[in-house]
């Protein structure tokens, strides 16, 4: 079964998301370091890993045998960057020069992203098994 329009819509999105947002933490890496909560251990490791698994899953999106991993990979960048969203919820102290109503829009979206993932590997997980 080849996959929908609305798997190449939500498949376009993400390949677009992770691979410039992956490609952007080496262009502006300060930027990211900001966000990262003080707990978090090595901000400016992390940053550079994220980004290396961002860009990777783009890459897994865009080959259709490994679309499926891409697609779970996916799921799983955007709940653990909800370690950083709530946190920054919890703590807009931290970030004064955002406004808190972004907060709360940016987890909330958070949460339809996530969504949208998880529908797209049970789609490609589909497209694969009857491939």
């Amino acid at each position: 079964m080849p996959s929908s329009r609305k798997q190449l819509l939500a498949r376009g999105f993400f390949v677009f998301i992770f691979g410039i947002g992956g490609l952007n933490h080496f262009r502006d890496p300060a930027f990211y370091v900001a966000l990262m909560p003080p707990f978090m251990p090595a901000p400016e490791v992390m940053v550079a890993l994220s980004g290396v698994t961002e860009v990777l899953t783009a890459i897994l999106l865009l080959v259709p045998r490994t679309r499926f991993f891409g697609a779970v990979s996916s799921v799983l960048h955007l709940v653990v960057f909800l370690i950083v969203h709530v946190f920054m919820v919890v703590r807009p102290d931290l970030w004064p020069a955002v406004p808190v109503a972004a907060l709360w829009i940016r987890l909330v979206v958070q949460f339809f992203a996530i969504a949208l993932a998880v529908w797209l590997a049970r789609a490609e997980r589909n497209v694969t098994a009857t491939s």
